[in-house]
């Protein structure tokens, strides 16, 4: 039994004695067991990448959308047009970020969501977060807080995400009983 404690194997050091002296636990962080490798033919490493292929073929996945590049060129947008604005509208600024934030969880949640019924309330909520965004760029955009290039930029950003999520709202069909398809 002594002579299995000191082979530098765990289980063996755990089989052969449960309570371990403090010279068994050292010399097991000194000389820690080996790791066992798997040794993979070359038949299984290409079906390995021929399945990690077809599943990533298959994703849906809300950062490959068009609209997520969309939300996120708002993002960007809205932050380069934040840092010209004049300190007296940061909260107007903070609110318009906030915003553009909600949109983006929103549109997400709808993008993953399978159930039809809760899509569609998700997709009608940032639509509804994106009209409140349109309504303040509008607003400092008059107020002549942000140029008129960044503001006709900002302004054509929305109107573009806002039709996306206004086509794909409608894509979802509604049928005579309430019931979303």
């Amino acid at each position: 039994m002594e002579e299995n404690r000191h082979e530098g194997s765990y289980e063996r050091l755990v089989a052969a004695n449960a309570h371990c002296t403090a010279r068994d636990v050292i010399e097991l962080f000194n000389n820690p067991p080996a790791p066992k490798s798997v040794t993979l033919t070359k038949e299984e490493i290409r079906q390995s990448q021929e399945n990690k292929r077809i599943v990533n073929k298959h994703i849906k996945s809300f950062v490959k959308a068009n609209l997520y590049r969309a939300l996120h060129e708002l993002a960007n947008l809205e932050i380069q047009i934040v840092h010209t604005m004049p300190r007296k509208v940061v909260k107007v600024s903070d609110i318009m970020l906030n915003y553009t934030g909600e949109a983006i969880r929103w549109t997400a949640a709808a993008y993953e969501q399978s159930n039809p019924i809760l899509k569609h309330n998700s997709i009608c909520e940032a639509v509804s977060v994106m009209y409140s965004i349109k309504i303040f760029a509008n607003s400092v955009s008059r107020q002549d807080y942000i140029g008129k290039s960044k503001a006709a930029q900002l302004s054509g950003l929305i109107d573009s995400i806002l039709r996306q999520l206004v086509a794909w709202r409608g894509s979802l069909e509604v049928r005579g009983d309430g019931e979303i398809r």
